[in-house]
Formats: C-alpha cells, sequence, structure tokens
C-alpha cells in the first residue's frame, strides 16, 4: 500500500518510481511518461516478481516538441478510444514519435 500523500498535479513530481506505480495502481491510472531511462527496467522487474502495474504508455520526446501538448493529447486520446474498456493492467505501449 503506497504512503506517500500527493496529489496527481504535481504531488508525485519527486517521488521514486515504483511508488507512483503503485499510487497509479491503487488508482487504476495508466501512467503516461516520457521516461525510457527507469520506468521499463523497473515494469521487467515487476514482471518478474508477479508485481502489478495498471499500464504505461512511453511517450517519445518527439511527441513533445512536433506537435506540442494538444498533438500528444490527441494521440493519447485515439489510444483511449481504439482500447475501449480494455482493461490496461501490466500493458505497456510506445507511443509512435511520428
Amino acid at each position: 500500500m503506497a504512503t506517500l500523500q500527493g496529489s496527481w498535479s504535481g504531488g508525485y513530481l519527486r517521488a521514486p518510481d515504483d511508488l507512483i506505480l503503485e499510487v497509479a495502481y491503487e488508482d487504476r491510472r495508466v501512467l503516461i511518461t516520457r521516461d525510457k531511462n527507469t520506468i521499463p527496467p523497473l515494469l521487467m522487474e515487476w514482471a518478474e516478481t508477479g508485481r502489478h502495474h495498471a499500464g504505461v504508455i512511453l511517450v517519445p520526446e518527439q511527441a513533445f516538441r512536433r506537435g506540442g501538448v494538444g498533438g500528444l493529447l490527441r494521440s493519447i486520446l485515439q489510444i483511449e478510444e481504439a482500447s475501449g474498456d480494455d482493461d490496461w493492467e501490466d500493458r505497456v505501449m510506445y507511443l509512435p514519435s511520428a
């Protein structure tokens, strides 16, 4: 059970990755991140040990530059629309950089 008190509007900015994934799982929130250095190895570790997460979308750095936040949001909304009511537990998706 997570012990950090925070909010999703900035309360977890300096929290450890494992705690963020744990809180997101408890809240049933898919984590959207551009952290491709520490999150993927952590997800592999969790998979090997049987820990679950609520889902992760890895966003390439270029997505912020090319389409700005609006383009990124449109891409995420397209993913959400395409997945419908699918369960995202333990699902990892790399957002295309186009």
